[in-house]
């Protein structure tokens, strides 16, 4: 079996085929094995046996989804689509059963994309979306479903499926628009899907890989380099970016400086061609010719040092040191400049020199502005090793790095090493891929990772535990490991051990000096026991000792929000006010404790502690004057404390401080929320009058007025909306009649 995903994990799958049917020959019912050997014939597009394979596997274990998976794939590929969509729902419900969401919504994908018109594959598409918090992703589905419905003749079905993707997310536009075309009575538009589906896409992908070989970084570079140079020798002119440096003498006779560019040229159209017959000699000569002549392109100078690092070395190492200038041609001119520098037994140089190549690599895998804090990581390896001065290590650090990148397929090589990775944060620095890769026995812990990785994909998760354990033999103490089976741990529902497992990381970590990591698997551990005291104390002490106020201070909050979910009252508001202590200790943040207040009065309103409910919107009030719901609820307080005199002198000075800072609309709209509670109340009654009058624009007043009523009645207020039209109508209107209308169907209604 290991011989097996040893080729396989190089793409020889024929050979991968044979190891496994051996393995099969000694345990006919594996079921990795069987697996294995599906997916080895299927990449061969020996897909009637590969069907027969996936077929005994899923009978031997019939609650795996990859069999199901990858039977889908090969019927799409031998385009019977309907057995395709058959095993594609199959495996998206056992991937739900298995907690893999992910997986499940790629299968239901694959159907919709196929089959448009299934409303099963929208529906629980929709469901899936909802669970998982992605809304956006949700009402489409739910939008697609209602289409399909309304099409199908079943209007008021479909109204209730886009009234629900309104609820789920109210600001959707496209399901506002769905809504009002539905209370128009008009049809949806048809529901179209992207030209291609998951599956195909992925189909294309694979035949694209078969069409262009993979190349490694010195013939990626290559390749670039001479189409670079095939583009500019096009372009004799004087701007041509290849003659930006063309050295010409004072003295120069007209038309030099255009002979000169011929003979460049000539000289590059001689060494391409030179290339191109496998000439590498002849190549060089012209390509130096053309750098003689004035050419200053890194492309050059990159082909000139790639064609002469075999036999004229010093020649090859300047021509490369030019070229490695270049983000484009800079890893393979470090990786070409430390193979000759390890040739000639220059460790240390060359160890440096191929660092440099592995940050451009491990570059790739990572946003643009993480790349600062990379480079400064692989200066501070390039240092640590340097000093050794171990020369056995030194070499093993060359090796290695040349084994993992030196090779067809490295993109997709550092890609998959940095997904195996901790994710990065601003707080915690991504980690280079090089120290992965500096490990003893890392060509065996990267392909055994790699191996893990797939299973994983697979939700062969025992196996890929079983591949984890085998590769901590080989570096016990590595953190990368135990933390990668802490995940597979969650995923087999075993948080207790997987709690265990982070909070031996952290300790490591810690132990190492490397509080940020700590904390960041800390807050893994937390995440899985949220009202674990002793995990959150830990985090929240490591967050204060690497002076990160406030995320420990959101630690906290997050433990309240806990407790208050948990419907543990008392402890919740003990935890605000306890952060609200802790903010108020360092920088003063406002609208931080504006926030922390205003939870910590909802916690009194719903225990009906009025008073002290009371007390707290009086300090939200101090920092933020201008909130209208807290004034609001200062007069509602009082008045259902029974003081009603402090409940209109509450309100009069809201009143007035808004009339201060020319806001008096919303002081009407925020003495129309207090009619709407107490819409019998005289003093409300007269006071939104005489705020409405204060408005500049009478029309304006009117037209609030107006709005708010009809607010009013969709919610079934009819009382409070009653005393809006009475107020617009004592404003006296030109239209004045028709408020009366309205106002008269009101009260006899």
């Amino acid at each position: 079996m290991r011989q097996g995903h040893s080729a396989a994990w190089d793409q020889r799958w024929e050979q991968a085929a044979r190891y496994y049917r051996e393995a099969l020959s000694e345990a006919p019912d594996d079921y990795l094995a069987l697996n294995s050997l599906g997916l080895s014939l299927m990449e061969q597009g020996q897909y009637d046996e590969a069907l027969q394979v996936y077929r005994k596997a899923a009978k031997r274990s019939p609650e795996d989804p990859a069999p199901q998976e990858n039977m889908a794939k090969i019927y799409e590929a031998q385009n019977r689509i309907e057995e395709a969509v058959l095993l594609s729902f199959q495996a998206a419900d056992l991937y739900l059963k298995a907690h893999n969401a992910d997986r499940a919504v790629q299968n239901l994908q694959r159907v919709s994309a196929y089959r448009p018109q299934n409303m099963r594959a929208h529906t629980q598409l929709a469901v899936i979306y909802e669970r998982i918090g992605r809304l956006p992703s949700a009402v489409k589905e739910y939008l697609a479903a209602a289409t399909i419905t309304q099409h199908n003749g079943d209007p008021q079905t479909a109204r209730q499926m886009v009234e629900y993707a309104l609820k789920i997310q109210p600001n959707s536009q496209e399901a506002i628009s769905a809504y009002e075309k539905l209370r128009a009575g008009k049809l949806l538009p048809e529901y179209k899907p992207g030209k291609s589906g998951p599956l195909k896409g992925s189909l294309q992908r694979d035949a694209g890989r078969h069409r262009e070989p993979l190349r490694d970084p010195v013939e990626d570079a290559t390749h670039y380099a001479l189409g670079v140079i095939a583009d500019l020798v096009l372009d004799p002119s004087e701007t041509n970016p290849l003659f930006q440096s063309l050295r010409l003498s004072n003295d120069e006779k007209p038309g030099k400086s255009e002979m000169e560019r011929i003979t460049a040229l000539n000289h590059l159209l001689a060494a391409v061609e030179a290339h191109s017959r496998g000439r590498s000699v002849q190549a060089a000569s012209e390509a130096e010719k053309a750098i003689n002549a004035g050419v200053v392109h890194p492309a050059v100078y990159f082909l000139l040092g790639f064609l002469s690092h075999e036999n004229d070395v010093p020649k090859a190492l300047q021509a490369l040191s030019r070229s490695a200038t270049d983000s484009k041609l800079a890893m393979a001119s470090e990786l070409l400049i430390g193979g000759m520098l390890e040739e000639e037994k220059n460790y240390t140089e060359a160890v440096d020199a191929y660092l440099r190549a592995m940050y451009e690599a491990d570059a790739t895998t990572l946003p643009v502005e993480m790349s600062a804090a990379l480079r400064l990581q692989y200066r501070q390896i390039s240092e640590q090793i340097i000093k050794m001065q171990d020369e056995e290590r030194l070499h093993y650090v060359c090796r290695s790095i040349n084994g993992q990148i030196m090779r067809r397929g490295w993109r997709q090589q550092v890609q998959g090493i940095r997904q195996l990775l901790p994710p990065a944060s601003p707080e915690a620095p991504p980690n280079a891929l090089v120290m992965l890769m500096l490990l003893p026995n890392s060509n065996q812990i990267v392909a055994g990772l790699s191996r893990a990785q797939r299973l994983v994909s697979n939700n062969d998760l025992l196996a890929a535990l079983e591949e984890l354990y085998y590769d901590l033999q080989l570096a016990p103490s590595e953190t990368l490991l135990h933390e990668l089976i802490a995940t597979i741990m969650i995923k087999r529902d075993h948080l207790d051990a997987a709690i265990e497992k982070y909070l031996l990381i952290s300790r490591k970590y810690e132990l190492d000096g490397d509080r940020n990591q700590a904390v960041r698997v800390l807050s893994q551990a937390n995440q899985l026991s949220p009202t674990n005291l002793t995990i959150r104390n830990r985090l929240i002490e490591l967050l204060f000792s690497l002076d990160r106020r406030d995320d420990a201070i959101r630690q906290y909050v997050d433990l309240a929000e806990t407790y208050y979910r948990l419907a543990d009252l008392d402890k919740a508001r003990a935890t605000y006010l306890n952060v609200l202590r802790l903010s108020q200790k360092g920088e003063s943040n406002r609208d931080w404790n504006i926030e922390i207040l205003k939870r910590v009065a909802d916690i009194d309103l719903q225990r009906l502690d009025w008073r002290q409910a009371l007390r707290i919107f009086d300090q939200i009030r101090g920092l933020d004057p201008e909130d209208m719901e807290t004034r609001a609820s200062l007069v509602e307080l009082n008045y259902r404390l029974g003081q009603e005199a402090a409940a209109i002198s509450e309100l009069d000075s809201a009143v007035t401080y808004y009339d201060q800072i020319n806001k008096i609309p919303t002081a009407m709209r925020m003495i129309s929320s207090l009619v709407a509670i107490r819409p019998d109340n005289s003093d409300m009654q007269s006071r939104l009058f005489a705020v409405s009058r204060r408005v500049k624009n009478m029309t304006d007043a009117i037209s609030l007025l107006d709005s708010y009523a009809d607010e009013l009645l969709e919610s079934g207020n009819k009382p409070a909306a009653i005393v809006h039209l009475e107020t617009i109508i004592a404003l006296g209107p030109p239209n004045t009649m028709e408020y009366r209308k309205v106002l008269e169907q009101l009260r006899n209604g």
